[in-house]
């Protein structure tokens, strides 16, 4: 390929005659190719020719590393020209999760493996904010993930996914507060092999998974695997004093799928009222348990639904049973209503995941959470609890040696990160320079979080941010842009 740099800079080293003017013969060639395997090529060939016929060529071709594990690989090869000189990385740019004190790193090498320098280097974050798990009934209430989870597992049903829960650390939790009916119904799928039992799913009157004061509705696993439902009941003075539970007896840590269906409801049996406890486990009527009405009534506060995790399982409802689920947990849908024998088995007969959602809206779920996202959306809306932007609360640098990209700081080294340099003003910087690698000199950038003076431990802790990156190295009218789009930071 044959031409010369848009920006009239010649590539390596060309000899020319000083009394012959610089004549362009063609235009710049970029090549960029993907190879077999993942690995994603970018670079610049150019030729530059005057009327001596002398010419160079040069390349421009971008490899990042993280520790041992190289995330973009930009071997120069034959290959194909795609549509687009910007490209995905694997890993991430930042640290897995800001400390509780002091501070943690993330170090990216960038090396540039052809024969040209850039002329400039920049990094860039478009945002800073909370990873969602979609509802598809009501999208203005996706839940926020927190703790030790795995994105897009495998799934139930055909087209589905899952979410992967840790059983120590991980749970979701809606950010509407919502009224609790005295008939309703909530469902969700699951799978493990756990031995130590855990909340699938359940409510309470805290968004997060601390400053809990009310716990309720219920889906658990015992240790022995078996499934319960239960609800809190209040008495007189509005005070959540006694509980109506029912336990299955088979065993469902079998490594499979299950559905689970919780099912509360008020009857009346010869003239007497009864709050009513029923569960359904893969479609299958398995339990109920009636209690008289006057004796507590089904609780009735504001609240949030959780998935992985449930305050009431935190506050002694299933005795030796973790608070925590640990498997993987898919399609938590809420109904305002008591689900009968045949809408659970018409939800759970779902032959993939469309016919789930379809069969949840025609029962007229409020809420439906499939829980199968890529970890990449993200949730702009406030916090619940939260006065300011959770991205305001971490501070962060980025540089290297001599130099500092953010706070931008090009002759010295990054301070210790401080409260005025947050993820929040980083992602409305826009581009920071720092000094591209030429061949053969690595350009280090390292990334540093601690925790912010404004810092809320109680509602923003083990919250997950999203940070896209980019950084581009450029050299004339070329750009070299690698892009992380998946920079899932916990806070």
């Amino acid at each position: 390929m044959r031409g010369r740099d848009p920006a009239g800079r010649r590539a390596g080293q060309a000899r020319r005659s000083p009394l012959v003017p610089l004549v362009p013969l063609a235009l710049l060639a970029v090549v960029i190719s993907t190879a077999g395997g993942g690995e994603v090529l970018s670079g610049l060939t150019a030729r530059v020719t005057n009327s001596q016929d002398t010419h160079a060529t040069g390349t421009l071709f971008l490899r990042s590393v993280r520790g041992a594990a190289t995330q973009c690989d930009a071997t120069p090869a034959g290959a194909t020209i795609p549509a687009t000189a910007t490209f995905p990385c694997t890993g991430a740019t930042y640290p897995s999760a800001v400390p509780s004190s002091g501070t943690a790193t993330a170090q990216i090498t960038l090396s540039d493996l052809g024969t040209v320098t850039p002329s400039s280097a920049t990094y860039a974050t478009t945002s800073a904010l909370p990873i969602q798990l979609q509802n598809t009934r009501a999208p203005s209430d996706p839940m926020l993930v927190r703790g030790g989870v795995t994105y897009a597992q495998a799934g139930p049903l055909s087209g589905s996914a899952s979410l992967g829960v840790d059983g120590s650390t991980a749970l979701a939790g809606s950010v509407v507060s919502a009224a609790a009916p005295a008939s309703q119904s909530v469902a969700v799928w699951f799978k493990t092999t756990t031995s130590t039992g855990g909340a699938l799913v359940g409510f309470g009157n805290s968004p997060t998974y601390q400053a809990q004061t009310l716990s309720d509705r219920m889906l658990w696993m015992t240790n022995a695997g078996r499934i319960g439902f239960g609800v809190g009941l209040s008495n007189v003075l509005g005070v959540i004093s006694d509980q109506n539970s029912v336990t299955g007896t088979t065993a469902y840590n079998d490594g499979q799928w299950h559905m689970a269906v919780g099912v509360l409801s008020t009857v009346t049996v010869l003239g007497i009222g009864y709050t009513r406890a029923a569960l359904y486990v893969d479609g299958a009527f398995i339990a109920q348990s009636d209690k008289l009405l006057v004796l507590g009534a089904p609780a009735s506060f504001a609240g949030y639904w959780h998935v992985g995790w449930s305050p009431a399982a935190a506050n002694g409802w299933t005795t030796g049973s973790s608070a925590y689920f640990n498997g993987a947990l898919a399609n938590a849908a809420l109904f305002p209503s008591a689900l009968t024998a045949a809408n659970v088995t018409t939800l759970y007969g779902s032959a993939s995941q469309s016919a789930w959602a379809a069969n949840a809206a025609t029962l007229a779920a409020s809420g439906a959470w499939p829980l199968g996202d890529d970890g990449k959306g993200t949730y702009a809306g406030t916090v619940p609890g939260l006065a300011a932007a959770p991205a305001t609360m971490v501070a962060v640098t980025v540089g290297g040696s001599g130099f500092c990209a953010y706070p931008n700081l090009p002759s010295s080294s990054c301070p210790a990160p401080a409260g005025t340099a947050t993820l929040a003003t980083l992602a409305a910087a826009g581009s920071q320079a720092f000094p591209p690698s030429a061949p053969g000199a690595p350009v280090a950038l390292t990334t540093t979080v601690a925790r912010g003076p404004t810092y809320d431990a109680t509602y923003a802790q083990r919250l997950h941010l999203l940070l896209p990156v980019t950084i581009t190295e450029q050299r004339g009218g070329f750009a070299n842009t690698l892009t992380w789009s998946g920079n899932d930071l916990v806070i």
